[in-house]
């Protein structure tokens, strides 16, 4: 499949089939919501989930979060949940506040990497993003190309494989895609055509600030081909082995522990963070490892070599964690001993007052604005 994806963009150089591409791809899903017919976006033309996508294309995080928590639950879709991970950690708040936007263990926690969602395009492109950005190259340009098979030549995934195929050391092949991008898109056509001329000066674009930190996060080696399914985990431990400084790969480790809700995961995987210069531990965190350390089902013997590390992060949770966590424990004591008819008020109170905290999510299975969030059909991705 792969030689017939890279085929499709060799092709669009050729004469006859680059007009064909260009005039547009039929019945082929729009890869960008909001576009117009010229493809120009107006931003003041978008709303709720379409406005989120293009936010976050255009890297303003900060309109991302805002955005999102004006979403009712029926729009907050896994395509959101993935942008507003995103936009956390790219505003350095993902372990801080992940829990304080809508999460459910219903809807998976590895954000649009192991299903299809309904829009194939918007999701074949957000992980070719993410992949590219966390430092697996190989894996963002199949979903790349997987991309251009749905849309045809766009310039987005056109611009992310020709820089692949810089830091894979396939000049020729970065240059028959800025070569297209040119051919398709003439809003592109300056930026393309410097990038030609730099790639002529030097081949790897080694004075590129962006390609250099990527090529510092690329794995040094590859998993086994073949019908082995690598667990989602492995792939952001096989990055922290190639580099431990990879921030991006370390906090949605994490973020995917907290998400299952496996505080021993979380503890195990605090390894990484003392490799960082933060001697802050994270909020999120500091609440993982106090359920650890409190919470009977962690008292079995195959966690126990966990506790004195577990312990020994305990001395960074602050005075206020405590404090928050003991008062949750204790009104969960209270919603247990009341009668059947006053807990939903009692509910309403524990969400409102600790559902942003991830021993809420913990406990029962949703954060904040969590509960009403559909479930994912576990074939399609789709919500109900």
């Amino acid at each position: 499949m792969f030689k017939g994806l890279t085929r499709t963009v060799l092709a669009a150089c050729g004469i006859g089939v680059a007009a064909l591409l260009v005039a547009g791809c039929g019945g082929r899903e729009s890869a960008v919501p909001g576009d117009s017919a010229d493809g120009v976006r107006t931003e003041s033309d978008l709303r709720g989930a379409d406005l989120v996508d293009d936010c976050a294309r255009r890297g303003r995080w900060d309109l991302v979060l805002e955005t999102a928590r004006t979403l009712e639950p029926g729009e907050y879709s896994l395509a959101v949940m993935h942008d507003v991970q995103r936009a956390l950690f790219h505003s350095g708040r993902l372990l801080d506040e992940m829990f304080t936007y809508p999460q459910t263990v219903q809807r998976d926690g590895r954000f649009l990497f192991s299903r299809l969602a309904p829009r194939i395009a918007q999701t074949a492109w957000k992980r070719a993003e993410v992949l590219f950005e966390l430092g697996h190259v190989n894996l963002a340009e199949m979903w790349a190309h997987l991309t251009l098979e749905v849309t045809g030549p766009r310039a987005e995934p056109l611009r992310l494989l020709s820089d692949v195929y810089v830091l894979k050391g396939q000049s020729q092949m970065a240059r028959t895609c800025l070569n297209v991008l040119i051919a398709v898109d003439p809003s592109q056509q300056t930026w393309a055509r410097e990038r030609l001329r730099r790639l002529d000066e030097a081949p790897g674009l080694t004075d590129d600030p962006r390609l250099a930190h990527v090529h510092a996060m690329m794995p040094v080696k590859d998993y086994a081909r073949g019908p082995v399914v690598i667990p989602f985990r492995e792939h952001f431990l096989q990055l922290l082995d190639t580099n431990p400084r990879n921030r991006m790969a370390l906090e949605y480790l994490v973020a995917f522990d907290l998400w299952s809700r496996h505080a021993d995961d979380v503890v195990a995987d605090l390894r990484w963070w003392e490799k960082t210069a933060d001697t802050r531990l994270p909020r999120h965190c500091q609440e993982a490892v106090l359920v650890f350390l409190t919470n009977p089902r962690y008292r079995a013997s195959p966690y126990q070599y966990l506790q004195s590390s577990a312990e020994s992060w305990s001395e960074r949770v602050d005075a206020t964690v405590r404090t928050r966590y003991q008062g949750f424990k204790e009104s969960v004591r209270d919603l247990l001993k009341a009668p059947q008819d006053e807990h939903p008020a009692l509910m309403e109170t524990l969400e409102k007052t600790w559902g942003g905290d991830w021993y809420f999510y913990d406990a029962f299975g949703y954060s904040a604005g969590g509960k009403d969030l559909a479930p994912v059909d576990a074939v399609t991705g789709a919500t109900e």
